[in-house]
């Protein structure tokens, strides 16, 4: 068994992860006094939203999931031998930023939601992405952003 963690990623001691829920509960409490709600939005998206991104290096922070099952055999069988690209084998990838999470998640709730609507991170929820670490200028593959904003209409 490999005993170190991949590239890009780490394993947090408990003192450590003390540290860090400390620090995080108190930036929900700031976002929570200050009239922000939070919500959580799942960790992978569909590849067809995150490439209508603005493009160029956003296109290069996704991490990629392949397709499973009769989808990737399908994906396959239809290049029968000729070159396959990762587009045509995945279908989904881990979030980088929240800006495609949250606007996802306000175009499918708006109609549930309370105006003005303020949720606390950059932009989604103080919640973890997973930018490429290739393409990313952290030592690590992930990061919690800690900004915010507010929709009303």
């Amino acid at each position: 068994m490999k005993i170190n963690a991949l590239k890009g990623m780490r394993d947090i001691l408990p003192a450590e992860q003390r540290i860090r829920d400390y620090v995080q509960r108190k930036i929900l409490e700031t976002y929570r006094a200050s009239g922000f709600e939070r919500i959580s939005t799942p960790i992978l998206e569909d590849s067809e939203n995150l490439d209508k991104s603005d493009g160029g290096d956003n296109l290069n922070l996704v991490f990629k999931v392949l397709k499973r099952g009769e989808k990737l055999d399908a994906a396959l069988a239809e290049k029968s031998g000729e070159p396959v690209s990762a587009a045509e084998l995945s279908d989904m990838g881990l979030r980088y930023d929240l800006t495609l999470p949250l606007s996802r998640f306000f175009a499918a709730n708006r109609n549930s939601l309370q105006f003005p609507f303020k949720v606390p991170g950059k932009p989604a929820a103080a919640d973890w992405v997973w930018p490429s670490s290739e393409a990313s200028c952290s030592a690590t593959a992930e990061r919690f952003p800690s900004q915010s904003c507010s929709f009303s209409i």
